[in-house]
């Protein structure tokens, strides 16, 4: 808003009206989340048509933040809440995304609808709940053999072996979705010092009879040995790894898969943080509305998409603020749609010529007459005072009246307001309806006020009581 956006009473009147997706009550019945699932569904459609991202994902969670009402059958009301600790903003609903690890840009995401919905959804009943979530988050890139990163939630054994067997690459860290996994046997062949790790290898059947190499890989960081699956890259050594021990930052040794990993971990946690820290539209745009609080957080996502797409691939140096300024001023001051050319000025109303011939010179109001769009009172022909009525005979259509002043008016202004007046303009018409006074205003010129001719009326007689005339 301010003095380059709209005023804050019609920010107001648009917000109370803003609409997503249907919010009748069958429509909610059938899903709690009909009014704002059309915003998630096209964004990831919006994704996968016009965005290829590198070789690398990764999968987190993200939180829209949310402390109002919880309920169904409301769209001011939110369906489901979760509460994540670790998260920036712990409270709200859950999101499961995928982001493209090089650029930083978030390119799907799920809701987290509770527990019992979540097993009605694809490829639940195969793989449960977790693997199932995983694979529908991935599955617009199944077959193009990127590498799939993700945290403890998304990984596993039986993750893997999905992913794989619908031509990705996975690496994640295992940490209580372990079955399968040879935990304990890593974590007692993994030496002391920080940076050591400790590798084993086996090979994966798939269900099309062939067989891939996979690893499970340990990694002393400081006190802790946190453990990985991956379907590729070599526990040779690599780059050394940052990390934080005692507040002190500190580099150590690491395995080249883990290099893969550590470049896809904090993705989005980074959009997370641009988007409710130092964006914070949930935090400005404050509402009681949950409807209104899911999309002011989608369009988070898409500034924050915006500023790391614009970063990637054009400025390296760019600053969130500044480009976010830059991106409010423009859509502000948009050319989206076309220039609005002037439209042309309606027709003047035109006078008519009084018709000598006809017998019933009835009145008629003006603003009645079809194909009129013009102002609502006309000089009458005969005394130039303002009138709403025109003779019905005479005039020969909107272009072409001849108003004419009622028998009787009354007056709301000035000296007689609350009085009726007579008026002989249509009993003059009717007497000779070619009649056309001398001395009538000219276009363009005034006319000096004086002495009525001969056989005109002086003045309007005012009526002082209606029953009396």
């Amino acid at each position: 808003m301010g003095r380059h956006g709209m005023p804050l009473n019609r920010f107001k009147k648009l917000r109370s009206v803003l609409s997503f997706g249907p919010s009748d009550e069958p429509s909610l019945q059938e899903d709690p989340w009909a009014f704002v699932r059309p915003l998630v569904d096209t964004f990831n459609q919006h994704r996968v048509n016009y965005f290829n991202p590198g070789w690398l994902l990764t999968a987190d969670e993200s939180m829209f933040a949310w402390r109002g009402q919880v309920g169904v059958l409301n769209v001011a009301k939110c369906p489901h809440r979760s509460w994540v600790p670790r998260k920036p903003e712990p409270l709200g609903v859950e999101m499961k995304t995928v982001g493209d690890a090089l650029s930083g840009v978030m390119i799907q995401m799920e809701i987290c609808e509770g527990k019992e919905p979540m097993k009605l959804k694809e490829f639940s009943r195969e793989w449960g709940a977790t693997t199932a979530c995983t694979m529908r988050l991935f599955k617009p890139w199944f077959g193009s053999g990127r590498v799939a990163a993700a945290d403890s939630w998304f990984s596993g054994v039986k993750t893997t072996f999905a992913l794989v067997s619908n031509g990705l690459h996975h690496v994640g860290d295992v940490r209580t979705n372990s079955s399968l996994f040879c935990k304990d046997a890593l974590q007692a062949a993994t030496g002391q010092e920080s940076g050591a790790w400790a590798a084993y290898s086996a090979l994966l059947a798939l269900n099309n009879g062939k067989e891939i190499p996979i690893f499970a890989v340990s990694h002393r960081r400081g006190e802790a040995t946190h453990t990985f699956i991956s379907t590729c890259g070599t526990t040779l050594p690599g780059a050394r790894a940052n990390g934080n021990i005692d507040d002190y930052e500190t580099a150590r040794k690491a395995p080249c898969i883990l290099n893969d990993y550590t470049l896809a971990q904090p993705c989005l946690d980074r959009h997370n943080r641009y988007r409710q820290f130092i964006l914070a539209l949930e935090k400005r745009l404050v509402t009681n509305s949950f409807n209104f609080r899911f999309g002011s957080s989608m369009h988070g996502v898409v500034f924050t998409d915006v500023f790391f797409a614009h970063r990637f691939f054009n400025d390296k140096d760019a600053s969130f603020k500044q480009e976010l300024g830059k991106l409010a001023y423009s859509l502000m001051h948009n050319d989206f749609l076309p220039t609005k050319t002037p439209q042309k000025s309606p027709p003047s109303t035109g006078r008519g010529s009084p018709c000598s011939d006809c017998e019933d010179h009835s009145l008629v109001q003006i603003k009645s007459l079809k194909g009129f769009n013009g102002w609502f009172q006309q000089r009458c022909i005969l005394c130039n005072n303002m009138t709403t009525w025109c003779c019905a005979a005479c005039s020969a259509g909107p272009l072409a009246l001849v108003p004419v002043c009622a028998e009787k008016t009354y007056v709301r202004h000035g000296p007689n307001k609350g009085k009726y007046v007579k008026h002989g303009c249509l009993q003059r018409h009717r007497d000779n309806p070619a009649l056309l006074p001398t001395g009538r205003r000219r276009k363009g010129a005034k006319r000096a006020r004086g002495a009525a001719t001969e056989g005109t009326e002086s003045a309007d007689e005012v009526m002082e009581d209606e029953e009396s005339w």
